[in-house]
């Protein structure tokens, strides 16, 4: 699950005390565009393609 919040270390918090194990793994800029880190490497992030869940469900 990712969840989007003005304070990710509060929320961390918060599911800790409730026994939720969760981590920060990024942030949100304004950008026209959305990218991904890995490796030190910048890369475009492509939207997922659709499984045949989804053009199922899509028709």
């Amino acid at each position: 699950m990712i969840i989007v919040t003005s304070d990710a270390n509060e929320l961390v918090d918060t599911l800790k005390e409730s026994g939720i194990d969760s981590s920060i793994i990024g942030e949100v800029i304004e950008d026209d565009n959305s990218y991904i880190i890995r490796d030190g490497e910048r890369r475009k992030l492509e939207p997922p393609k659709a499984d045949h869940l989804i053009k199922a469900y899509l028709g």
